[in-house]
């Protein structure tokens, strides 16, 4: 498997890029409001991040 990627470095940037979009499409979708506080956003927002979140896991 480590072969596939050239390297335990390829394959521990690629397992941590895809941590970092999970958690970052799990903030947008799930966690959004301490998001939306955070980037003081209006509750208004809400649809339109979950649909951006979405698109990170699909």
């Amino acid at each position: 498997m480590i072969e596939k990627f050239n390297g335990i470095i390829y394959l521990i940037v690629f397992i941590v890029h895809f941590l970092g979009f999970g958690i970052y499409a799990y903030q947008m979708i799930i966690n959004n409001k301490n998001f939306r506080a955070k980037f003081e956003m209006d509750e208004t927002a809400t649809p339109i991040m979950r649909m951006i979140g979405a698109s990170f896991l699909g």
